[in-house]
């Protein structure tokens, strides 16, 4: 089973050569820390996902990497975010996540300087991590496909395949290119998705689903 995680990211402290400047970002002062986590189970791993950029501790020093999963042995301690990168002036700027000693280095969601929101909704909704698996999608992708081919063929086999199939609310809520599925930011590019109809629109009605790839690549 292949599970993705996605979590949408804001880079707001830069560091340059290992000291921490706020960036100039006026209204991200207001965002609160990132609370939200999820959990990675699979094979024989349990891991923990924070939202902010690093993983595999509880924010207090106790690891979360268990291998084989519930045997209470650790491998891991802690990862996270680092990246960085040349400015137009050639000074090297990196960002990352050290154990959260330095304050934050990213917060929740998406950035726009033309929106009118404040920032801290923004932050506050995308606070959460969107875990998906994909034979969750491949289900998906097989239901609606089959209901398709009902309408062309005059047969029933949807329901007779899928009695009692709902669309699951990662797939519905998933934070995609479209209006009431990326709130705040409609008109963005977010979380990758499979455009069926190519309409530019994120719409699971449509046939669109998270992108995931089905040819064993």
């Amino acid at each position: 089973m292949k599970t993705l995680f996605l979590f949408v990211s804001l880079l707001f402290y830069i560091s340059s050569f290992g000291q921490t400047k706020k960036a100039k970002i006026t209204n991200v002062a207001d965002c609160s820390p990132p609370t939200s986590f999820a959990e990675l189970k699979i094979n024989q791993v349990k891991a923990r996902i924070n939202q902010g950029g690093d993983m595999f501790w509880n924010w207090t020093g106790r690891p979360m990497y268990e291998v084989p999963k519930n045997s209470g042995s650790n491998s891991l301690f802690v990862a996270s975010i680092w990246m960085g990168g040349l400015d137009n002036t050639s000074q090297l700027k990196v960002s990352g996540v050290r154990f959260k000693q330095v304050g934050e280095s990213f917060w929740p969601g998406p950035f726009n300087l033309n929106t009118e929101l404040p920032q801290a909704d923004i932050c506050s909704f995308y606070d959460q991590l969107y875990k998906i698996n994909k034979s969750d999608v491949e289900t998906f992708v097989k239901w609606y496909t089959t209901g398709k081919q009902d309408q062309l063929n005059g047969t029933n086999n949807q329901a007779k395949l899928f009695p009692n199939y709902q669309i699951p609310e990662i797939i519905l809520e998933w934070p995609a290119h479209g209006r009431n599925y990326a709130p705040y930011f409609e008109d963005q590019y977010l979380a990758p998705f499979f455009d069926n109809n190519n309409d530019g629109i994120y719409n699971p009605l449509d046939g669109d689903y998270p992108k995931f790839s089905f040819d064993g690549m």
